[in-house]
Formats: structure tokens, sequence, C-alpha cells
């Protein structure tokens, strides 16, 4: 290995530290696809998952839980990311134990990356490692053209990961907030649930703006509060 694909190697080991499995809001929908990645993480069950859903519902946290909770000889790759990425990024990964490709739809269409990561699920399926995949849809209707992929793909376990209730948006809303150390009463998340943005990624940003302009004006997050942040040009 050259020193170029070393330092490639060693940028995808990265993990967020700040994803785990505790500060998950399952969701009543997705308590049989968390549990099963749970399990997964410790050695159990199928080798090789593909976890389905749209933006923002949740999928790249719990790819860095479960390796997260594996720890080493784990690699994430956030394929979406890549900068100038090439089919042969896939090779040699069959060595590593645990395998992670986040965003695979991004590769849909492009035979010759799916030839390559076909290749690599068969070696992965020979050398007993394990390898769990992420994309925006089902396998039959991601877009792939190679048909022994979508076969192989599908030929594993599926799972959707389904987007959270409003209720349960609102309970993570109030979780996240309490994670970077912002308190307001639980009026204040339902009010920014009905006046915004509803993905959780949207959620996120708007938290982070109006820690930031709360500091800035020194006042309390309030509804009253939030209403004037959302009507001020600071807003975007």
């Amino acid at each position: 290995m050259n020193s170029g694909e070393q330092l490639t190697f060693e940028f995808f080991r990265t993990i967020n530290s700040n994803f785990d499995f505790e500060n998950f809001l399952v969701g009543s929908k997705n308590l049989e696809v968390f549990s099963v990645l749970k399990s997964w993480s410790s050695g159990r069950g199928s080798k090789i998952i593909y976890l389905w859903g749209e933006s923002s519902v949740g999928k790249t946290h719990l790819l860095h839980s479960a390796l997260k909770m594996i720890g080493e000889r784990s690699i994430y790759i956030p394929l979406k990311e890549v900068e100038g990425l090439e089919p042969s990024l896939f090779s040699g990964l069959a060595e590593v134990g645990v395998l992670a490709l986040d965003d695979v739809d991004s590769i849909s269409g492009k035979i010759e990356f799916e030839e390559s990561l076909f290749n690599l699920f068969n070696l992965v399926v020979s050398n007993g490692a394990r390898l769990i995949l992420s994309a925006k849809d089902h396998p039959y209707r991601q877009g792939f053209v190679l048909k022994d992929l979508i076969s192989r793909l599908n030929s594993h376990s599926v799972y959707k990961l389904w987007k959270l209730a409003d209720l349960e948006k609102e309970k993570a809303i109030g979780m996240i907030a309490t994670r970077m150390g912002i308190k307001a009463d639980d009026l204040v998340w339902a009010y920014i649930l009905r006046k915004s943005r509803r993905d959780m990624a949207s959620l996120v940003d708007l938290l982070k703006d109006l820690d930031e302009y709360s500091l800035k004006h020194n006042r309390l997050l309030t509804v009253p509060f939030v209403r004037d942040f959302l009507n001020s040009d600071d807003f975007k």
C-alpha cells in the first residue's frame, strides 16, 4: 500500500464519537431494526445488513453507533463525501473485519462501481467479514443496473428505517438540545416542530442557530424568543 492509499485508509477509519445507540431515539416503527443492529454489532445475526430510508432518518447515526460499539478493525466510508471516488476504492477492503458503506445510492447506475461493489460483497462473504450498507431506497428500487448485485443485496438482511412521528420528533429535539446544553420547556420543541422544516437534519441545524442567537442576545429559549428568531434576519 502506498502512502496515498494509507492516508485514505486512515481517513475512513474515523468514527463520529457523538453517535451511539444510547442517544438514538428509536421510534416505535424502528424497534426491530434497532435491536437487529445492536445484535449485529455484538457479532450475532446476519453478517450483512442493507439499511434503507429517506434522508435524515438516522442511517448515518446508526452506522457510526454500530462501529463505535465494535471498536477495532472497523472502517466507515461515506461514499457521497469521497472526492475523486474511484471503483478501485473497494479493493482490499474485504480484509477489514467490519465495514460500513454509507450512501451506496451515490454509486447506483455506475456499472464499474457496481461491479467493484459486487466483487467486494463476494469477498466479504467468503472471508467471513461483516458489512453494513445504507441507501435511500430498497435494492430493487435504488437504481442499480447490475442484476447480480441487486440479487445479492436483497438476499441478505434488508431493513427500512422509518422517520419519526411528530411526538417522537419533539422528544428527539429535546434530547439533542439536552446534549447541547440547551434548556427549554417542551412547548418550545412543539413550537419549533410546527414552524420549521420537519426533517431531523434541519431541526438540529435550527437548534444550533437558536443556541448561538440566545447567547448573543442573552435570552432564554422560550416560544416568544423562538418566534422572534424565526422572524429575524438572522434566520436563513
